[in-house]
Parts: structure tokens; C-alpha cells; sequence
């Protein structure tokens, strides 16, 4: 382990929550670095400090009686309540039967067109300009 591997890793260690065998390398890293040795002194002491020098607030007895009791009875699913309304699958609805009805109106309309091209251009291919088509 290298000092920006135990700069990386030092406050997981001092929190007692970095797995055994990492603990153990940067213990290792310790007994030959001096200067993360210190490091770490400095902040074994700074949170010493900020324990001793922190404010402890007791909660009121209730807070305990009022967790205790949401905890047995389980926590609600978190659901969006406006998918519970009709009124969003029926926009939903619309929404979609719009887009599909344009679909059908464009795609109609480009046959119309194309028809349209293929007359003009077999009108123009001949030696006659116009088609004219009998009963």
C-alpha cells in the first residue's frame, strides 16, 4: 500500500468500518511511513477532540415509543399517488391515439404523393404531356 492508497483509506480505518486485511496492510504502511504514521495520529486526535468538545442531546423518551412503532408496523411502499388517477391512463391514452392517427394521416398522404410523381413522370417520359384515362 502506497500514501495515497492510506490518505484514501485512513478515515474508513479510524472509523473502524476498512475489512481486516486492508487494516492490516495499512498497519503495515505504518510501521514503515512516518509521515502516514503521523497523519494518522493527527486524526485519531481531531476526532478524540471533536467527541469530547461535541454537544450530546438526549431525545425525549416518546421519539423511542414513536420509532419502535412505525418500525413494527413496516414501512409503506413509497408509491407516486398520481398514477393511482384514472385521469393519467386516459391522457396516456390520447396521447398515444394521437400519435398513431397522424402515423396513418402521413403515411396516407406520402401514397397520394407518390401516385402523383409516378403519373406526372410517365406523362413526361412519352411524347404526349398529359395521360388521360377512359371508362
Amino acid at each position: 500500500m502506497n500514501c495515497e492508497e492510506v490518505d484514501r483509506f485512513l478515515d474508513v480505518y479510524l472509523d473502524g468500518e476498512l475489512d481486516s486485511g486492508q487494516a492490516l496492510e495499512l498497519e503495515q504502511h505504518f510501521s514503515h511511513c512516518q509521515s502516514c504514521k503521523s497523519l494518522a495520529k493527527e486524526r485519531r486526535e481531531f476526532l478524540a477532540f471533536f467527541k469530547a468538545c461535541a454537544p450530546a442531546y438526549k431525545s425525549p423518551p416518546q421519539l423511542r415509543a414513536e420509532l419502535l412503532a412505525k418500525l413494527r408496523g413496516g414501512t409503506p411502499k413509497r408509491t407516486f399517488s398520481f398514477l393511482r388517477s384514472p385521469w393519467i391512463y386516459s391522457a396516456a391514452a390520447l396521447v398515444l391515439g394521437s400519435f398513431l392517427a397522424l402515423d396513418i394521416f402521413r403515411d396516407s398522404g406520402n401514397e397520394l404523393y407518390r401516385e402523383a410523381v409516378l403519373h406526372h413522370s410517365r406523362s413526361l417520359t412519352g411524347t404526349h404531356l398529359l395521360d388521360v384515362t377512359s371508362d
